[in-house]
């Protein structure tokens, strides 16, 4: 940011501005981190924002701050943190409204009382907004759908700083229903999340992590698969390498006697949930210079394609009922020359599966090399067309859509 800028939205927005030592967005430096109080401070932000010809990428715990491709430029980050709690609660009806900024940790412990959970798959430290923002997939996304399956309504403000709202607190109010779909993993880039209205599910009779050796990746996959098919099953993954060998986990979650059958069935070893966080750390990748590239296919063709990126050296978490495959490189460093390499091998790997590829994390240097999300025209040209309607200035994280929109 210029500090022409930093200045003129400064003296504009007060304290909500704060700066601080340069912190790096997918390589882009940034200095200065803007916080709105409420839903009225975000909007006047956002306009502010788009006077001065300047872009933000919204903040939330951070924690899938590499999704998408580098932003073309970062003039501030929009942090949600003070746009945070859980300020309508309806137990008998079993939905809920909270901040975009609300830690997972407190919305589930907040509807937990009462005997509800969350049917969003995503860490204790994200927040609601970011997990939203965001359209991550975890393990329990067998049984919970997307993140975008528990949102009812949302509350959003656009880059022009236009508050809108779409969907409501029950299922029947269904105008703009799709609408909130459309925010939902769309990374900020068309509005930023100021609430959400979510609709909970009761919580389980009992909930057991089970975990069981894999013979080979090949007889690994066909067993993941028929467990994700349990009644009780409500996560399933295979986890592993060529070099260390396969495990399987499963989450059983339900009535009492449906999980004891079930599990007797598998005939595997129980083990912490905290297991169930493996999955989640190889998808995100947890160092910088980590190459993670994810594959959807058809449940056949994962294996063949499993065993290509294993032989290429890849750590995979395989989710069969899900149809999703994920790959990680660990690296102290990653080149664009070994970059290229490695994504060349998933990419083989893609084609010979039929299968949609996505670069989930990666150096900023190697994401600069290729859109991370490889989309074909139809959906570029739409994602052009969205960004246009909803974001024409170019507030929020130009360049970090698809097609680097």
């Amino acid at each position: 940011m210029t500090p022409a800028g930093v200045d003129a939205l400064e003296r504009e927005l007060g304290g909500e501005l704060e700066r601080h030592a340069p912190v790096r967005v997918d390589g882009v430096a940034v200095d200065a981190t803007l916080r709105p109080g409420d839903g009225e401070a975000l909007a006047l932000t956002l306009r502010a924002l788009g006077r001065h010809g300047l872009a933000a990428v919204v903040r939330g715990a951070g924690l899938h701050a590499g999704l998408g491709n580098p932003p073309a430029r970062v003039d501030a980050l929009l942090a949600t943190d003070r746009l945070a709690g859980v300020d309508e609660f309806e137990p008998r009806e079993g939905v809920c409204h909270a901040g975009a900024g609300t830690p997972m940790a407190s919305l589930r412990a907040r509807v937990g009382e009462a005997g509800w959970e969350v049917p969003i798959d995503a860490p204790d430290a994200a927040t609601l907004g970011g997990v939203l923002a965001a359209g991550v997939l975890g393990p329990r996304s067998l049984r919970f759908g997307p993140p975008r399956d528990a949102v009812l309504g949302l509350e959003v403000v656009l880059g022009s700083g236009e508050r809108t709202r779409c969907g409501g607190r029950v299922v029947k109010n269904v105008t703009g229903y799709d609408l909130a779909k459309l925010y939902v993993g769309s990374l900020g880039t068309l509005g930023v999340i100021e609430g959400a209205w979510l609709r909970l599910r009761p919580q389980p009779e009992q909930t057991r992590v089970l975990a069981t050796p894999a013979r080979d990746l090949e007889r690994g996959c066909d067993f993941a698969l028929a467990a994700s098919r349990r009644v009780s099953a409500r996560a399933c993954a295979l986890l592993g390498d060529d070099d260390r060998g396969y495990e399987c986990l499963v989450e059983l979650a339900g009535d009492a006697a449906g999980v004891e059958h079930d599990a007797r069935a598998l005939a595997a070893e129980e083990v912490a949930p905290a297991r169930l966080q493996e999955p989640v750390r190889l998808q995100a990748g947890e160092g910088p210079a980590d190459l993670v590239v994810r594959l959807a296919a058809l449940p056949s063709a994962l294996v063949p394609a499993a065993r290509s990126l294993a032989g290429a050296g890849a750590e995979l978490a395989i989710h069969p009922g899900l149809r999703l495959l994920y790959a990680r490189w660990r690296r102290d460093e990653l080149d664009e020359a070994a970059g290229a390499s490695l994504l060349a091998a998933a990419d083989a790997a893609a084609r010979a599966a039929t299968a949609s590829l996505r670069i989930e994390s990666a150096p900023p240097a190697i994401k600069r090399q290729r859109d991370v999300f490889a989309a074909a025209e139809p959906e570029l040209r739409l994602t052009r067309a969205l960004k246009t309607r909803f974001d024409p200035q170019g507030t929020l994280a130009p360049g970090r859509a698809a097609g680097r929109t």
